[in-house]
């Protein structure tokens, strides 16, 4: 007959349970269950929120709180364990540990304790002894080292040793005791976060019954029920007839530089409501709700969700989600990439110049360019001998282009030239006149077409010549100006009446009298005092003039 049975419930948060070691003496041994819950359909795992179970042969119910749960139970199968002698030594989780791990003495009566901690090597490493009441007192072991170690408690009833394994490095090696934890009847939550145990009889063979239940918005729904006669340790599954959403992606539609449109379709709800759903969208694949995403609402309908936010011409992939009280399910993943801006390359710079001239056009709007000329700098200087047209590609940051032309026409120079007499004798003007420009600037400052000069000496006269486009030509001319000859006469300048005298003129290459006669020498025979003036004419036209005064003595 069993007189001391013992039942110890550990809750874990994870999804996966950690086992508990227990090696006991005199004959006691553990049983240990362990409950998962999954879905019938799908077998994902479910977090359990309680799970219920009944002893039908000895007429308990026990409820078993938070996801995943252990169950141990511990029984004597022999006789001397009767009476006031049952201890059991309990260790909470996690095991293994990181350094710092508390365990659980249970007492049936008030007795002597001696607890011990050996090492590998089998040398002890800390101990604590002391007196306790009855009940249940929570102890806290510090320790060292990295290994497995052996947890003894001496007691008047016996020896109990559970092994424990450090992943840590503790500060120190020690034993403290914490205090007593459990009112009797009751589970208690100590403010560390260590659970008390309850006392419930058991033995190997019992028939059991086992029940989840989760809570699903808004209803907690129950497992298929397992019933069976417990003969050990067992990893016992709970089936629900629930699962994560199945959904369908939409394809991507409508897509622009900076959006797009989705959306979903509900295959099957997990037998349960719909809490949310929408897409979710990543540039990098099988995006989740944890990347960007749509929030469109609950219930099992399809949907269409926006996507925005996205970056131009960038590849993204799209999942529809949908969430219901057990997880997270997605649809295929699809992608589409976002379409480029129209991306506005302008040019700026002369689009007219003059022949000969450069001009520097500069392209703007993007972030790196290539002109037609080969060149991939912003600003390019051409020289083009006629009208030429220029093209340049821009392509900004995200890989979109764009493109922009320019037109540079070459006005041709004005053929500008000067009339006028380039030869003009001493003290005498000429008019020179340019023509071939719409305007014009003299270096004597006059901006008139025509100017008037009366250079001392020979003068280079030079003229700029301005079209309607602008451009300008220049035309000189040289005005060379010939020296007066210097004419003279010789000759008889007195005479008798009746008598005649030759003049000679010279100086020049060609002569006029006034006398009509056109000949160097002339003769004349004045009847009275007479004035005679010659005009010569060098070689370039410029005339000297001379005369002379014939005396007639009567």
């Amino acid at each position: 007959m069993v007189k001391s049975l013992n039942v110890l419930k550990t809750i874990w948060l994870a999804c996966a349970v950690n086992m508990l070691s227990l090696l006991p003496s005199f004959g006691q041994e553990i049983t240990t269950l362990t409950f998962t819950g999954k879905s019938s359909i799908t077998q994902e795992h479910i977090p359990l929120h309680y799970v219920v179970v009944s002893n039908v042969t000895r007429h308990w119910e026990e409820v078993l709180y938070y996801p995943d749960t252990l169950l141990q139970f511990g029984f004597t199968g022999v006789d001397e364990y009767e009476g006031n002698g049952s201890v059991l030594l309990l260790q909470n989780v996690p095991n293994p540990f990181d350094g710092v791990t508390d365990f659980t003495l249970q007492l049936a009566n008030s007795m002597q304790v001696n607890l011990e901690v050996y090492d590998l090597s089998g040398r002890k490493v800390a101990d604590y002894t002391g007196r306790f009441a009855s009940g249940y007192h929570l102890f806290r072991a510090t320790l060292v080292s990295p290994q497995t170690y052996l947890l003894s408690a001496k007691t008047e009833a016996g020896l109990l040793s559970i092994k424990m394994v450090n992943n840590g490095n503790g500060a120190n090696n020690s034993l403290i005791y914490l205090g007593s934890i459990h009112p009797e009847g009751e589970e208690i939550l100590h403010k560390d976060g260590i659970r008390g145990f309850s006392s419930l009889p058991f033995m190997r063979g019992d028939e059991m019954k086992y029940v989840g239940y989760v809570y699903l918005e808004p209803d907690m729904r129950s497992s298929a029920p397992i019933e069976k006669f417990q003969m050990g340790d067992e990893e016992i599954t709970l089936l629900f007839d629930v699962c994560s959403p199945v959904v369908h992606t939409l394809l991507v539609s409508d897509i622009f530089p900076d959006a797009a449109v989705s959306g979903g379709e509900i295959i099957h709800d997990g037998n349960t409501s719909i809490l949310r759903k929408g897409v979710c969208w990543s540039t990098s694949h099988n995006p989740t709700v944890s990347d960007s995403h749509t929030d469109d609402g609950t219930g099992e309908e399809s949907f269409t969700s926006s996507i925005t936010g996205l970056v131009p011409n960038t590849t993204y992939y799209v999942r529809a989600y949908a969430i219901n009280s057990i997880g997270t399910g997605y649809g295929e993943e699809v992608s589409f990439t976002s379409h480029c801006n129209n991306l506005e390359v302008t040019i700026s710079g002369d689009d007219e110049i003059c022949a000969g001239e450069s001009t520097t056009l500069t392209a703007s709007g993007a972030t790196s360019y290539q002109w037609s000329t080969n060149d991939n700098t912003a600003a390019i200087t051409v020289t083009p001998t006629s009208t030429t047209s220029y093209m340049v590609t821009g392509t900004n940051q995200y890989g979109c282009t764009g493109t922009a032309s320019i037109m540079v026409t070459v006005h041709q120079l004005p053929s500008v030239t000067i009339s006028g007499d380039d030869e003009i004798c001493d003290r005498q003007s000429t008019t020179l006149t340019a023509s071939g420009a719409t305007s014009y600037q003299w270096n004597t400052n006059v901006t008139t077409a025509a100017i008037t000069v009366s250079p001392a000496s020979t003068t280079t006269y030079t003229v700029t010549g301005t079209n309607y486009y602008g451009c300008t030509g220049t035309a000189s001319v040289t005005v060379t100006v010939r020296e007066l000859p210097t004419v003279s006469i010789s000759g008889t300048t007195t005479i008798n009446h009746g008598q005649s005298a030759t003049l000679t003129a010279s100086g020049a290459t060609s002569y006029q009298w006034n006398t009509n006669d056109n000949t160097a020498a002339i003769t004349v025979s004045p009847t009275s005092t007479t004035t005679y003036t010659v005009t010569g004419t060098n070689q370039y036209g410029c005339t000297g003039t001379a005369s002379v005064t014939v005396v007639v003595n009567s």
